[in-house]
């Protein structure tokens, strides 16, 4: 997730005297050059501090090479420090995206910036060695920015972060924005060579996916010269996202005398298969994008219009590169219309059906499509994530500082004064009419579901001021009882919408639309998600209990069972509806009224 060839940077560092903290990006291994001085003394491969620091620890700020990422391990490389190695380090992070890659790079480095948190609690480090340890962080929040923290002082020669990389898209708030491109394909944005048909001299494939045009021949991929007639070279990209083909780019810098004679490009909507992970090469469902074309020496060849074929109301999760018949090439790049996940409301991709998303008591819109992150991506392929602020201010909820400090103002859905039926109503119409985006269903979380349910509720009863068309409902880690915005559907003081364990027979089954109920064993909520799941019909609701407390699922495992769900209620509605539909057509004229009801 940090390296110089991901285009990291240093942003800050308590000291650097002796060798300067750039060099703990350097991609290749630390080397020796014994007998070197340097104005401040030897020579280091490495990050060196003066000694005798008064302060705790010495320190250096570095921004992540990627959009952002989930670390799963870090790395410290003391190569050739050895009694002038640091003792211990501590490495934190912090997720800055707002106003910009300037002004978020400007708020960490500040000396009172109180967003960081511990990515990997004080390990001791030793002379002269690689040392790593595996993160296990249970809530797996991604990172833009970490800190290393090197006790007291010393030297480190090299710093590595690994994880998965998690797409961060810039915001579309204009219609300007929302034509921007954003390079799906790179590494920096999740972009992932998932096989090749070969690697040689020293290449690497996944070297097709890095920014820039690097510097000479030795930073692309290459393949052996074959020997064989009709013989190619591929190479298989997963891109970060899914997203629709706007131009492709195929590089051959510095490759002057050994490119490729031609290439194809073909692109596939891969969702998985069991047992799978990645298409075959083979698989008869690539599509042809961009047709055999000839290639030159020591260039971009960009492709794009009429180049391109089987784009129109297309998008694609993967691209396979065929080269002909083998050679180098430098970089692979393809480009799609951007989008936004901070917010995460993206209209340029307004092609996808849409969720409403209702955020907990006490955080908001911005706290709920972070601790979404995981689901999102999940789900990228298929859903549009749309978010919203309650109407009105509150404390923060339970559990939301310190990770989410800073961060307010902290909403909620309820009013003591009881007037959510005049605000919250016309608050979410207005979010939706704006976005103009296909709503199939309602996400919420805690606060967020009572309201979601309640929603629901309202559409099933056919209020003619209702939030309609609603297919589906996900509750995840939902509070009791429902809250209503009709005083008639729901008859109760302002007081008793506030949450409680009391179990009121009125709210028995009150709805069928499919829903999914996601309760946590370790939740000090969970008996009033077991009330909300009971407003649920029994034939038509889901019940997911996952070993988790008051948040979302984190393991990968639990996120994908919730997100395959989630597709599958939104494709059996879509079958409803396409055979509603075709019944429609083919009776039309028989007879004078058509009234069909599709029951799940």
């Amino acid at each position: 997730l940090i390296s110089a060839s991901l285009s990291s940077t240093i942003l800050g560092v308590s000291d650097e005297f002796f060798a300067p903290a750039s060099n703990l990006l350097q991609p290749h291994a630390p080397v020796r050059r014994p007998g070197v001085f340097v104005p401040t003394g030897a020579w280091y491969d490495g990050w060196e501090t003066r000694r005798h620091n008064p302060l705790p620890y010495d320190w250096a700020i570095v921004k992540l090479g990627v959009a952002s990422g989930r670390v799963r391990g870090v790395e410290i490389d003391t190569a050739f420090f050895d009694g002038n190695h640091a003792a211990g380090v501590v490495v934190q992070g912090c997720f800055e995206v707002g106003g910009g890659e300037e002004e978020a790079d400007a708020r960490v480095t500040k000396e009172d910036y109180k967003g960081w948190r511990e990515v990997l609690g004080w390990r001791r480090c030793g002379p002269s060695r690689r040392q790593a340890w595996k993160v296990d962080d249970e809530d797996g929040r991604e990172v833009t920015h970490v800190r290393l923290c090197m006790f007291p002082d010393g030297g480190i020669a090299r710093f590595r972060l690994y994880g998965v990389v998690v797409p961060v898209f810039p915001s579309a708030s204009s219609s300007e924005a929302a034509r921007q491109e954003v390079e799906l394909s790179a590494a920096t944005m999740g972009g992932l060579v998932v096989s090749a048909s070969g690697e040689a001299f020293g290449s690497s494939a996944s070297n097709l996916l890095l920014p820039g045009r690097g510097v000479d021949m030795g930073g692309g991929w290459e393949t052996k010269r074959s020997r064989e007639e009709g013989h190619e070279d591929w190479v298989i990209v997963r891109l970060g996202a899914r997203g629709k083909l706007r131009r492709v780019v195929v590089d051959t810098a510095f490759y002057r005398g050994n490119f490729p004679r031609a290439m194809r490009v073909h692109g596939m909507e891969f969702l998985g298969e069991e047992g799978t992970t990645a298409p075959e090469a083979e698989d008869e469902r690539w599509r042809e994008v961009v047709g055999e074309k000839e290639l030159g020496p020591d260039r971009e060849h960009e492709y794009e219009g009429e180049a391109l074929g089987n784009v129109e109301g297309a998008a694609y999760t993967h691209l396979k590169l065929t080269i002909v018949p083998d050679g180098g090439v430098k970089r692979f790049r393809r480009r799609r219309p951007s989008g936004t996940m901070t917010p995460p409301n993206n209209k340029a991709s307004s092609d996808l059906p849409c969720l409403l998303c209702l955020h907990g008591g006490g955080t908001s819109a911005n706290i709920f499509s972070i601790q979404t992150g995981r689901l999102r991506r999940a789900l990228a392929s298929h859903f549009r994530f749309v978010f919203v602020d309650g109407p009105f201010t509150c404390p923060p909820g339970p559990g939301v500082l310190p990770f989410f400090e800073g961060m307010g103002p902290y909403r909620r859905w309820i009013s003591e004064a009881g007037d959510e039926e005049g605000k919250v109503r016309p608050l979410l119409q207005k979010t939706m009419a704006e976005d103009g985006g296909n709503f199939v269903g309602v996400l919420g979380f805690s606060q967020g579901a009572r309201l979601a349910l309640g929603l629901l509720r309202e559409q099933q009863e056919g209020r003619a001021d209702a939030i309609k068309d609603f297919g589906f409902g996900v509750f995840i880690c939902g509070t009791y009882p429902p809250l209503g915005l009709s005083s008639e559907l729901f008859p109760v003081t302002p007081t008793a919408q506030f949450e409680t364990q009391r179990w009121d027979e009125a709210h028995e089954s009150i709805i069928d639309v499919p829903t999914v109920h996601v309760v946590g064993n370790r939740d000090p909520y969970a008996p009033k998600s077991r009330l909300l799941v009971r407003c649920s019909e029994r034939s038509s609701r889901t019940v997911m209990e996952f070993d988790i407390g008051h948040h979302l699922p984190v393991k990968p495992a639990d996120t994908q069972r919730l997100a395959d769900r989630m597709v599958r209620l939104h494709r059996n509605r879509q079958d409803q509806v396409e055979m509603k539909t075709e019944v429609l057509r083919k009776s039309e004229g028989s007879v004078g009224v058509h009234e069909i009801s599709v029951q799940a």
